[in-house]
């Protein structure tokens, strides 16, 4: 699941993202409104976390909720009176949790947008013959087996995952299966990432599911698994 979170304050943004991407979040740091429209105009994102003065800038809550299915977006801002947070509702957000708060109570609340916005509960969950990832939980299975996933492998995996049977070039999966984190990403690293998405999801399989297209890159799924 991708995450925009606009964070004005450096170290706030720093310490958000970390416990974000914890707890398997890919999450982009957006410092202002006008850099979180340019996000949302080039990419995808399942939720936009907004810290922002609900006096000043709520048109760019109006302008995600005029969007065509545009993200779910929780508010967080400094304690106000009720009218500001009726108003900051009325516009568009979906929740609105005053400052300070404890994490985990925000991590609940990203949860419950998350499940709200994703109905049928089956829409969560990607499967590939007996490989199954839930978008939701975080958790991935082949089998009976539960898989254990850093959140670059999920994001990886998760990539692939949606593009079943389809040979997908290296430089694609470079550019698009993760949120750009400042380091650049290259062919290699895919190449090593893959390797270590085959020692967990086929060790002991009997049909290996992650295939190499050679020359191009690579391919999730065989016809047998179809």
């Amino acid at each position: 699941m991708r995450i925009l979170l606009m964070q004005k304050d450096a170290a706030l943004a720093g310490w958000l993202k970390q416990r974000l991407i914890e707890d398997n979040y890919e999450v982009e740091v957006a410092p202002d409104t006008s850099q979180a429209m340019s996000l949302l105009t080039d990419g995808e994102f399942d939720l936009v976390v907004l810290d922002m003065d609900p006096k000043a800038d709520l048109c760019v809550v109006s302008e995600i909720r005029m969007r065509k299915a545009g993200p779910p977006t929780l508010l967080l801002a400094a304690e106000t009176n009720p009218s500001d947070r009726v108003k900051a509702l009325d516009a568009g957000a979906d929740d609105y949790m005053p400052k300070p708060f404890y994490y985990s109570e925000l991590s609940a609340r990203i949860r419950a947008l998350l499940r709200r916005r994703y109905t049928p509960p089956t829409a969560t969950v990607l499967e590939l013959g007996d490989l199954k990832l839930d978008r939701i939980n975080r958790t991935v299975s082949r089998g009976s087996r539960k898989i254990e996933l850093t959140p670059k492998e999920f994001s990886l995996l998760e990539f692939l995952m949606r593009r079943p049977f389809q040979a997908v070039p290296r430089e694609q999966i470079a550019k698009q299966a993760w949120v750009p984190d400042g380091g650049e990403q290259t062919a290699n690293v895919v190449d090593v990432y893959i390797c270590y998405l085959r020692k967990k999801i086929d060790f002991g399989a009997e049909t290996p599911l992650i295939q190499t297209v050679r020359g191009l890159g690579y391919r999730l799924g065989t016809q047998a698994s179809a």
